[in-house]
């Protein structure tokens, strides 16, 4: 029996159902029609992303959207890595993942946003709904550092260069300090657990860490940490910056909430089912309860995640994000610096007395300023290729201390400058002059060109066709 589809049909636009025909093959990703896959971003084990999404991703729009359109609906655990692949191989319909990551996939794929989480938080014995977080820089309470600037020649801890909240919230909040996060810090690791970092801040072993919001908190309520072992700095929260957001920070960006996007082959009227049958949940629904969430809202703008990763280099030439992967090759460097061979950046911390320790991805000072060739525009440099750098020119010299070029006493360098140039002046002129004779006794060479008799060949015997001028011809 053949599959039947039905159509629907407004002014110039067409919508299609899947077939209703079991297992029949959808062209466009060579799966199956009626089993919509949804990737989520997953930090931990693919346990513990089931725990908290399968019963909103795969039981309630199977139970609620799946029978309009005759489609399951399946969660499947992605990684900062497989993320890109699994669309690049349309293995996925859907994906939820962190703002970040979404800015990516719109940028690069033309993902579409369906609706934005509306966290749930509890302070305390109250709740609080949230659209968006923060980064906080924070140090153990004891320390002496108190200011965000105090980071240069400490240790750092984030979780990855691909994370947000925990690294690129902080990242591009220091870029506007004019603080480079790589190289100021005297090693700055990567733990790829947040709750790792905040453990390694109480314990000493790092000197700063970096972490979203609500993190630290959440810690504290289950009784992981005691409250209080942790400072952040300037900490922005009570202020005009966002009155109401009820947790400690110290980022001024804000990163909206995570996204669930659909990817250019998956149905329009799929996925307008999808974003209405989620904004129907409730904080007492069973998936919300195992999200740990409130509901769900209208897409939030993704503006802000596009200008920090301009801001922070993680777009190349070709348009694409920078991807997770060999840790070199995510090293980006602020504008006016360079990256250092991936040698030098592997050896980077052992050079230093900062040895890594195990388990941890570390990095200290990957990049180097660029050498400015035209000097800054100083007067009497020049820049010497075999030293590398800018010096004062001939008859000039730099004081110690001093960031100027003086003449030298006695050199006399004006009246030098000028015998030179009215040297060459001289010599440019004879050479002129030189072409100049050279072509007109040319041409006056050609006026009387004389060949040697015996450079001419005649016939046997020799024909007189005349006599001219100068003789028989």
């Amino acid at each position: 029996m053949e599959g039947c589809y039905f159509q629907e049909s407004t002014l110039s636009t067409s919508f299609v159902r899947y077939p209703v025909i079991e297992n029949a093959i959808n062209p466009d990703t060579n799966r199956a029609y009626n089993e919509i896959v949804i990737g989520g971003l997953g930090f931990q084990d693919e346990g513990t992303l089931y725990a908290q999404w399968n019963d909103t991703f795969s039981a309630y729009l199977s139970e609620v959207v799946g029978p309009k359109f005759g489609v399951t609906f399946k969660l499947v655990n992605l990684n900062f890595i497989t993320t890109y692949k699994a669309v690049e191989r349309r293995e996925v319909d859907m994906v939820y993942t962190n703002p970040s990551v979404y800015a990516c996939l719109e940028r690069e794929y033309s993902a579409t946003p369906i609706v934005s989480l509306r966290n749930r938080r509890k302070v305390g014995t109250k709740f609080y709904e949230l659209d968006h977080f923060y980064g906080t820089i924070f140090v153990k309470t004891n320390s002496s550092i108190t200011k965000i600037s105090e980071i240069e020649n400490k240790v750092v801890e984030a979780v990855s260069l691909i994370g947000l909240g925990a690294c690129q919230l902080q990242w591009v909040e220091l870029s506007s300090r004019g603080i480079s996060f790589l190289s100021a810090p005297r090693q700055v690791r990567f733990a790829f657990s947040q709750k790792k970092i905040v453990k390694d801040v109480i314990s000493g072993a790092v000197d700063v860490g970096m972490v979203r919001t609500d993190l630290a908190e959440a810690m504290v309520s289950d009784g992981e940490i005691e409250p209080g072992l942790i400072r952040v700095l300037e900490n922005l929260q009570g202020t005009s910056h966002d009155p109401g957001f009820p947790f400690p920070y110290s980022t001024r960006l804000a990163a909206p909430e995570w996204t669930l996007a659909a990817l250019p082959w998956t149905s329009w009227n799929l996925t307008k089912a999808v974003s209405q049958a989620l904004m129907d949940i409730t904080p007492a629904h069973q998936a919300a309860v195992s999200g740990m969430y409130a509901t769900w809202v209208a897409p939030l703008s993704s503006l802000g995640m596009h200008q920090m990763q301009a801001e922070l280099n993680l777009i190349d030439g070709d348009d694409k994000c920078v991807r997770a992967g060999d840790f070199c090759e995510t090293v980006v460097c602020p504008t006016g610096q360079l990256k250092k061979s991936c040698a030098e950046i592997e050896a980077g911390c052992e050079l230093v007395n900062e040895p890594c320790p195990e388990g941890y991805t570390c990095v200290c000072d990957p990049c180097h300023p660029l050498v400015d060739k035209t000097c800054g525009g100083r007067e009497h440099f020049e820049f010497v290729e075999k030293e590398g750098k800018c010096v004062c020119r001939f008859g000039y010299e730099q004081p110690p201390g001093e960031s100027v070029c003086v003449e030298v006493a006695g050199s006399n360098s004006s009246t030098t400058v000028i015998v030179v140039v009215s040297a060459l002046t001289f010599a440019a002129l004879a050479v002129v002059a030189g072409a100049w004779a050279y072509r007109t006794n040319g041409h006056r060479r050609d006026d009387s060109w004389k060949i040697s008799l015996s450079e001419l060949k005649f016939p046997e015997p020799s024909v007189v066709l005349g006599r001219g001028t100068y003789g028989q011809v």
